[in-house]
């Protein structure tokens, strides 16, 4: 009985982490944001993209078996300045939750919900207290 339940138990794992992959694999690219609506509570939203910021991710290849986390460039550039971050990131919860660690956080993570994620289009939501963004990425 003690060897059933650790057969499933082990079976269970795999499958959590084949999803964490399988997310890492679709994300690998460069990415456009097309929409980031940034909201505070009864403040009403904003699309900063439509204020003419443009945003780029850029996730790494990688393996989630072999590398703890994966490498991520943020590039945004408004009015003819450009800033490009480096960073770190994964997949977690079965494929639902992106975390990532940019320098300008001081190295703490950022749990980001994946609400939607497809080869060629993917939407994100973080909520920060009173403060939330949405962000819909294209692929490159």
């Amino acid at each position: 009985m003690k060897k059933k339940i650790m057969i499933v138990l082990l079976a269970l794992l795999a499958i959590a982490c084949n999803k964490n992959q399988n997310a890492v694999k679709k994300l690998e690219g460069k990415w456009n944001v097309a929409k980031m609506l940034i909201s505070e509570e009864g403040k009403g939203s904003v699309n900063i993209i439509a204020l003419g910021t443009a945003v780029e991710y850029n996730f790494t290849k990688c393996e989630l078996s072999t590398n703890e986390y994966c490498d991520l460039t943020v590039t945004t550039e408004n009015q003819g300045i450009s800033d490009v971050l480096t960073g770190v990131f994964k997949v977690v919860d079965k494929g639902t939750t992106l975390v990532q660690i940019l320098p300008d956080t001081s190295s703490t993570t950022t749990s980001i919900e994946i609400v939607e994620l497809k080869s060629k289009t993917a939407s994100f939501k973080q909520v920060d207290g009173t403060s939330t963004i949405e962000i819909d990425l294209e692929k490159i």
